[in-house]
Formats: structure tokens, C-alpha cells, sequence
């Protein structure tokens, strides 16, 4: 092994008695913390002065008439060094200068962290670095061969010198295989491409972090629900970290914005009320729902009332949604619903609309006693029933598929029968 002075790079560079032009240009490049020779040659008699155009660049020690050794400092940068000749009748020259580029040395960058050594598996490992960053190398440590190869746990060092002849000093180190920390894989994906994608997947060591993304492709009537495992809700934001423990399989669920007036009656401009058997009818099993005003919870349950008042109004002009929690679906987020104008409260209600022939329809709003008919879009009478009350429910009973009429003396509404 070559000894410590034997490993310093001494750069001699000859200032000739004529000096260039100060340029911008590098003339010579040093390594930060190491040492440099410059030295002058002139008229024979000649003595020279030395200055560093920055203090923070290193320290001058003069040699002797004509050199001087610099100890470049750990700051990088563009610096002069400036060189005066005084004759050997003590007549000065001009100053000349150089620039020399004070650069870091290049480290080896090793193709992994750490090394495992398992005697069970391998006998050896192979560390390897970017060789291409050097001039030459060298391990100092006699186990090691040239080509990297280490059959005993430990931490090692490689000696490199760079392109810039700057030497530099690197340690790797390789465990046991006992010491070796377990990997997890994370896998993600969503319930339906043409929704959205996922992000975040990978390789994990035991107790570090993941974070998984959920991107939607576009908002045109879909939203995210939630991250799920195994069926199990685990989140219901997109971004999602979490820590690694074991092997997962993520979904991300997307899904649809259910439509406000299709699933929702807003009643005597006081009270929103949730076609809840239209919901389930459609294969949502609702756990839960709750009512937002310009993006405020104010309510949990599936009718929200303004108040008991004859005065107490819905708002006008604010945003009101709906999200309605599901066991299978996750959570469902409605359309926007912004009242411009009450509705008149004589009209009548029919739910749950769209429905199913043979379900049960609910006709609100009707003066009892009164026939209820309902017609096809040709105008055909195709059932006719007698209001057992203001509020009247009855089966329908073999209609196919289609939009309808259902008529009263108070009035109409149209529903739709999907089969």
C-alpha cells in the first residue's frame, strides 16, 4: 500500500517570465482540501510574490524564490492566483494571474446501500460502483479482490482518484444475512381503468413509509371513494401514506356522482328527503347519509328538515350535496343542488323514481279520494287508482319499460319504469 505523502497529487505548472492576460477561462482545475505546487521560472536572480484573489481559497506557504505550495481550501469555486517577478535589480513586474477551478472529488457511488452476506445463498458478494468516474481505485484491505468480490462482513474502504486526479475515500459495508431487514411488496390498482389510475407500489423494507396516489382521469361524473384491502375500507383519501408491515394489495375505488333530483325529493321548500328504496333498488346497501351546505355538514340522517316552522325555508342561492355511505360501494357523493326559486307546494311527489314494475310507488301532494291514472307516452290509460289520502301508495303492475304520466287533479309528474 502506497503511503500517505506518496498518495498527494503534485501539480507543477510553469508561469513563464511573459504572463497572459487574466481570462475567465480555467486554466487549472485543484482538488478542495488538497495540496498543489505552482511554480515560476524566469530571469536568472528573479524572486516572486504570490497571491490568492480570496482568502476563504486556501493558504500560501513559499517554498522558496520561485514556489509555493497551496493548500486549497473545502470551498468550490473559480479562484486567481497571481504571480509577481521582481528582477535581481528589485524591479517589479506586472502582476499575471491564472484561474484555477476548485472542484470536490468524486465519490464512488456503490450500486447499493448495504451488502448481505448469506452463507446460505451465496458465498460472496460483489460490490460495484461507477467505475467510470476514475482513473484507478483501489481497496485497501487485503480480503477484498480487484474485482470487488468480499466474503467476510465488514466495512470497507475504496481509494479512487478522478478525472481531476483528486483522491477521495469511500466506505461500504456489508452484514450478515441475519442483519438483513424484511421486504413487503406493495401492489395497487383501481376497480375500473377508464376512471382513474394508481401510483406507489413497490418494494418496502419492514417499518418505512409507503405512499400510494389515486389520480382521477377526469370529474365528469365520477369522484374517488377509497383505498380498500381485501374488501375493507382503509382510507378515503387519495393520498394515502401508511406504514409497510406486511405483503398489501391496495384498490383504489372510483365511482360514480349520484344525480341530486334523481335520488332526492325536496318537499314543501322546507325538507330534502332521499329516495332511499331507489338507492338499494339500484344495489346500493346505505349505511348512512349526510347533507352538506356550501361544503358545511349540517345533518346525518336521510331526511334533512330545515325546521319545524311553517317559515323555515330551505336557503337560496347556497350549494347543497348529499354522501351517502355504502358497505360495498364506499362513500357516494351527490351533484350540486343550488335552489333559484321554490317550488309550488301543490305539486305533487311520486317515489321512488326511476322504479322497477311491481315495486311500490308513493304519490304525495293529492286530495284524497281523487284518481290517480297513469298513462304511457302514446296517451294511453294503462292503470288507474283512487288516493287513499294525501299521501297514496300502490303497486305497479306489469308495465314495460319506459317514461310515464301519472296524473291527478292536483296535478302531474312524469316517472320512469327500468326493468
Amino acid at each position: 500500500m502506497r503511503s500517505k505523502n506518496h498518495i498527494l497529487l503534485w501539480t507543477v505548472l510553469l508561469l513563464f517570465n511573459v504572463f497572459s492576460v487574466f481570462s475567465q477561462s480555467v486554466d487549472v482545475t485543484a482538488c478542495a482540501g488538497d495540496h498543489a505546487v505552482y511554480a515560476a521560472t524566469g530571469f536568472t536572480g528573479s524572486t516572486y510574490e504570490y497571491t490568492l484573489d480570496n482568502n476563504d481559497a486556501g493558504e500560501l506557504i513559499v517554498l522558496d524564490t520561485d514556489t509555493i505550495l497551496v493548500k486549497w481550501g473545502t470551498t468550490t469555486g473559480l479562484y486567481r492566483l497571481g504571480v509577481l517577478e521582481i528582477n535581481s535589480a528589485g524591479c517589479p513586474g506586472d502582476w499575471a494571474y491564472i484561474n484555477v477551478e476548485v472542484v470536490n472529488a468524486e465519490l464512488a457511488q456503490f450500486t447499493r446501500n448495504e451488502y448481505y452476506l448469506c452463507e446460505d445463498e451465496e458465498s460472496a458478494v460483489t460490490v460495484d460502483f461507477n467505475k467510470n468516474a476514475f482513473k484507478s481505485w483501489q481497496w485497501i484491505d487485503e480480503r477484498i479482490r480487484a474485482d470487488g468480490v468480499i466474503r467476510h462482513p465488514g466495512t470497507f474502504e475504496l481509494l479512487t482518484i478522478d478525472h481531476n486526479n483528486c483522491v477521495a475515500r469511500s466506505f461500504t459495508t456489508v452484514r450478515p444475512c441475519s442483519e438483513k431487514p424484511k421486504e413487503f411488496l406493495v401492489t395497487v390498482s383501481v376497480n375500473n381503468n377508464m376512471l382513474g389510475s394508481a401510483t406507489g407500489g413497490g418494494i418496502y423494507i419492514e417499518g418505512t413509509s409507503a405512499t400510494v396516489v389515486a389520480t382521477l382521469l377526469n370529474n365528469n361524473g365520477y369522484n374517488f371513494v377509497n383505498w380498500t384491502v381485501n374488501g375493507e375500507s382503509v382510507s378515503t383519501e387519495s393520498t394515502y401514506t401508511f406504514t409497510v408491515t406486511e405483503d398489501v394489495d391496495l384498490v383504489a375505488n372510483f365511482n360514480v356522482i349520484l344525480d341530486f333530483d334523481t335520488y332526492v325529493a325536496t318537499k314543501w321548500n322546507n325538507t330534502f328527503m332521499l329516495y332511499r328504496t331507489t338507492l338499494e333498488s339500484e344495489g346500493y346497501d346505505i349505511t348512512g347519509c349526510k347533507w352538506y351546505e356550501d361544503g358545511v355538514l349540517i345533518f346525518d340522517g336521510t331526511t334533512y328538515s330545515a325546521g319545524p316552522g311553517i317559515n323555515d325555508l330551505l336557503k337560496m342561492g347556497v350549494t347543497y350535496y348529499f354522501v351517502v355511505s355504502t358497505s360495498r360501494h364506499g362513500d357516494l357523493r351527490s351533484t350540486d343542488k343550488v335552489l333559484t326559486e321554490y317550488i309550488d307546494i301543490a305539486a305533487i311527489l311520486a317515489y321512488p323514481n326511476p322504479l322497477r314494475s311491481g315495486d311500490l310507488l308513493t304519490v304525495e301532494n293529492i286530495t284524497e279520494g281523487s284518481p290517480i291514472m297513469i298513462y304511457n307516452m302514446m296517451g294511453a290509460l294503462v292503470q288507474r287508482f283512487i288516493a287513499t289520502g294525501e299521501t297514496t301508495t300502490f303497486q305497479i303492475n306489469n308495465l314495460p319499460s319506459g317514461v310515464y304520466i301519472v296524473r291527478t287533479i292536483n296535478g302531474e309528474v312524469k316517472i320512469v319504469i327500468d326493468n
